[in-house]
């Protein structure tokens, strides 16, 4: 569960709050530069759409025990295909001259 909300009368901030918001920022303390840990949740949700690694249980502070796994990359068969999860577009760059 998250709540989010605007915060203040003169200058808003908007913020996101919850035990999934906490879950998220202890995956990627734990995960290190350049890496990315997936829950166990997240894993089954996407199965055969991305590659992970060995699922290992980590003792987050504030969360508990929680299943991840490093995320390698998305697999091939999603990746090639033509509807569903919608993939990052790569932008020609051009030139203005």
């Amino acid at each position: 569960p998250v709540v989010s909300g605007v915060l203040g009368s003169k200058r808003y901030a908007f913020d996101v709050w919850g035990e999934t918001v906490n879950i998220a920022s202890r995956l990627q303390a734990e995960a290190g530069a350049g890496g990315t840990l997936v829950s166990e949740a997240a894993r089954v949700a996407c199965l055969g759409r991305l590659r992970v690694g060995p699922v290992r249980s980590l003792e987050l502070r504030g969360c508990g025990a929680i299943r991840a796994a490093p995320l390698l990359g998305i697999s091939a068969p999603a990746a090639s295909r033509q509807s569903g999860w919608p993939l990052p577009r790569q932008t020609a760059s051009r030139s203005r001259g």
